[in-house]
């Protein structure tokens, strides 16, 4: 299930800065703070870049020019597709063709990396292929040079398919307790403008909620994208806004986003059984409502330092995160298992991770960002049938900040977070690697760090048979409670309560494998069943756990994935049968994979 606690997002604040004293003034004060990780960054940047490294050969000759653009818009269900459907599947079909907006010439356009005049260049028109598949709503996409003219130019012509880009995703769970659910209805093409919006309700074990979601790729026209989120919630509100100016191609020069966000809830906070809140001899986690309040403000800027024609996209960038956390715990925590213990040392105990976040800092970074430029086009790796663009060169992304008394916090620490990412083919398949970190350093009571590395194999046997195998393993130390390690129905166990393990170790794994039946479900679905093991466990350091108590689970399920929507998630439908328990199945119905 999509559980609220999912949405860690908030809102909005407005900051006008001055341009003149206060900008020149800050820069100088970050060169100043940031010098040695500034140094450290140019010197990774410099042993992973070199500016002479050419990326392939030069893909045109200068004399050939790029002619006409023709851009050519297919209908949901094509003419062929109409005449070979019985008459009651052509009244649908045609129906879905005629209350379908197309995507407006210009939107198309404006996702173009070349223009008439220009050099021909294949990678620009592969890139505009991942470009165009990357909005989500239109598929079967190509971009064609067309015969060479007598004056040198080629005319191109751009070929689109529309989906079908109203959706509504949903999750369903049924639960000795409380049932949870959630439903979302969304439109990824509003119009034909290629506005995105979403809005929807649910309910879990703590609250109930609607969202409402807002997406503007190019906000009046421009090259700035605007995003909006609202959530009301039974305890609380969350809210966002993000306005950035995206990096359109690997070779724009710069990219630049502003982030405004509050949050007010009251979330789960867990607490080790090795700890002073004591051991519940009834469950794998234990945890207390708190109430708490983040809000903040981020900006930051990249530029791409690499040449043009470098294997490597390199970009380097500075910014300024403003946050501010209040905890609000009651004299006495009402814990999950009934009993009342003293809040003092969640706020009060020397090094408590929630005391150590509290208040407010600023904090200058340092970006640092890698990419790649080699890509494969498959079908069937996480969808049934949709073509998805994979990276072959890995993705990195570090931000080093400092935050310190002169910036507004009690104590000195360098704070790092960074992400990496990869595929690469193996075994007839696609292995995908992610590792997320991030870290405080400083003195002993202010040393924290995170950890994620997961990595997932994807193998189709044609287009019937399905495999995938998933492992993720994760530690923490020193995070506060409500950003433990949760294993449960929102992170890979049908069986458990969505939170059903908390810790600051996890280590989870699934098998699964899928047949995919021949043809589509009245045109518009591939379905399959499917077979899987899954496991896991999550522990907190120190306590009297560990992965000898992991908890297993089989299953069966149906299988549904849309091949002519801009959502093309595969959808599930599963029973599932505890295997340390022995108890009756679990029914999950889910629209984005649990894996």
């Amino acid at each position: 299930m999509i559980g609220i606690q999912g949405l860690d997002m908030t809102t909005i604040t407005r900051h006008y800065v001055s341009r003149t004293v206060i900008f020149d003034w800050l820069v100088m004060s970050i060169l100043r703070q940031l010098s040695g990780p500034i140094l450290l960054l140019a010197l990774v940047a410099g042993l992973i870049w070199s500016p002479g490294t050419a990326f392939g050969e030069q893909s045109a000759a200068d004399s050939l020019r790029v002619g006409e653009i023709t851009i050519t818009v297919a209908d949901i269900h094509s003419d062929e597709d109409l005449r070979s459907s019985s008459r009651a599947m052509r009244l649908v079909r045609g129906g879905m063709n005629a209350i379908n907006y197309s995507t407006r010439e210009r939107v198309i356009r404006k996702e173009i990396l070349f223009r008439s005049g220009d050099a021909l260049d294949p990678l620009r028109w592969r890139e505009t292929e991942r470009n165009l598949r990357a909005l989500g709503y239109l598929t079967n996409i190509s971009v064609t040079p067309l015969d060479t003219l007598p004056d040198g130019s080629v005319p191109i012509e751009v070929k689109v398919q529309e989906t079908w880009s109203l959706a509504a995703s949903f999750s369903y769970t049924r639960a000795e307790v409380k049932d949870r659910w959630n439903v979302i209805l969304g439109e990824d093409n509003f119009l034909g403008y290629g506005v995105q919006m979403e809005c929807g309700a649910g309910e879990d074990e703590d609250r109930s909620f609607t969202i409402l979601r807002y997406r503007n790729r190019r906000m009046f026209g421009t090259d700035l994208e605007l995003r909006l989120l609202d959530v009301e919630q039974s305890d609380g509100s969350q809210r966002q806004i993000d306005i950035l100016h995206p990096f359109y191609s690997e070779n724009d020069l710069w990219g630049a986003e502003a982030v405004a966000w509050r949050h007010e809830i009251e979330p789960r906070h867990y607490l080790s059984q090795a700890g002073p809140a004591g051991i519940d001899p009834g469950g794998y986690r234990i945890y207390a409502p708190v109430p708490v309040v983040r809000r903040g403000i981020s900006v930051k800027a990249l530029r791409r330092v690499s040449d043009t024609t470098a294997a490597s996209v390199v970009r380097l960038g500075f910014g300024l995160r403003v946050t501010d956390r209040k905890y609000d715990p009651p004299a006495m925590l009402e814990l999950s298992d009934d009993r009342f213990v003293d809040s003092g040392f969640l706020l009060d105990d020397p090094g408590a991770p929630a005391g150590r976040e509290q208040g407010m800092t600023a904090e200058p970074l340092v970006a640092l960002s890698l990419r790649g430029r080699k890509w494969a086009s498959a079908r069937f790796v996480q969808r049934f049938g949709p073509t998805e663009d994979l990276a072959l060169d890995p993705a990195a992304d570090l931000e080093l900040g400092w935050s310190g008394k002169a910036w507004g916090s009690d104590r000195d620490r360098l704070l790092v977070s960074g992400a990496i990412q990869d595929w690469s083919r193996l075994g007839g398949g696609y292995l995908f690697r992610r590792l997320i970190g991030r870290g405080g350093w400083g003195a002993k009571e202010v040393r924290s760090f995170e950890v994620d590395a997961s990595c997932a194999w994807y193998r189709s046997h044609g287009d019937r048979h399905l495999t995938h195998v998933v492992a993720e393993a994760a530690a923490s130390d020193a995070m506060p409670g409500d950003e433990a390690l949760v294993l449960g129905l929102t992170r890979g166990l049908r069986t458990l309560e969505y939170d059903g393990m908390a810790g600051d170790r996890l280590v989870r794994w699934n098998l699964e494998h899928a047949l995919v039946f021949p043809g589509e479900l009245m045109g518009f679905y591939r379905v399959g069943v499917a077979v899987f093991y899954s496991g896991g466990a999550a522990w907190w350091q120190g306590e009297d756990r560990g992965l000898d108590d992991a908890r297993h689970e089989i299953g069966a399920g149906l299988r549904f994935g849309p091949t002519r929507s801009a959502f093309a998630e595969v959808a599930r439908l599963d029973l599932t049968w505890g295997l340390n328990s022995g108890d009756g199945p679990t029914v999950t119905a889910i629209t984005s994979g649990l894996f």
